[in-house]
């Protein structure tokens, strides 16, 4: 290991540095803003679930995501702070999912096409593009539909089982605290 340099930063050790550092650092973040969130636990986790399941049937129109949330927040009563953290923790994983929710909206649909290579004589003119991406984008929706659906109802569970832990540890040490005030003398 090298000593600092003399302007006064420090050489990065092998584990401080990288792309899924910046990852866990991001996520661990967005986690404590999630805990720390205000509003009942059940008010948080379905915010939490809101936001999952609109990242994931929105995913290629980007900007119409926040459009969705504020209404959805308000119809059942979510937590709007929590549905935009699950959407920014979401958009890190969500191209996982493109290729099986597509395969998957075929399957729905009952089309049975797994996707075959294209060729570019298939592709000539601009119908066959846009009907090629028709095809694909409705059973991506459909397919992304159902997959956040399931991610959703999952992590409210989730969010909820973990908001109601930090709760009660939080409650705990408080009251250790007090009662560790209550015990010390009062001094004149």
């Amino acid at each position: 290991m090298q000593p600092p340099s003399s302007e006064g930063k420090r050489a990065k050790l092998p584990h401080q540095s990288g792309f899924f550092n910046g990852l866990r650092r991001r996520g661990r973040l967005q986690y404590l803003k999630l805990l720390r969130s205000q509003g009942a636990p059940q008010q948080i986790a379905r915010g939490f679930a809101i936001g999952t399941w609109v990242e994931f049937i929105v995913f290629p129109t980007l900007g119409v995501a926040f459009i969705l949330l504020w209404p959805l927040n308000w119809l059942l009563r979510g937590n709007l702070a929590a549905s935009l953290v699950a959407f920014m923790l979401w958009k890190m994983v969500i191209w996982i999912f493109i290729w099986p929710n597509i395969q998957l909206g075929h399957w729905l649909l009952g089309s049975h096409q797994i996707l075959e290579k294209t060729t570019k004589a298939q592709m000539k003119g601009w119908d066959a593009k846009i009907a090629f991406l028709k095809e694909q984008g409705i059973a991506f929706f459909v397919g992304s539909a159902l997959t956040g659906l399931i991610a959703a109802i999952l992590s409210y569970f989730l969010v909820l089982v973990a908001l109601k832990a930090y709760h009660d540890r939080r409650e705990r040490r408080r009251h250790a605290m007090l009662e560790k005030r209550r015990e010390q003398p009062v001094h004149k």
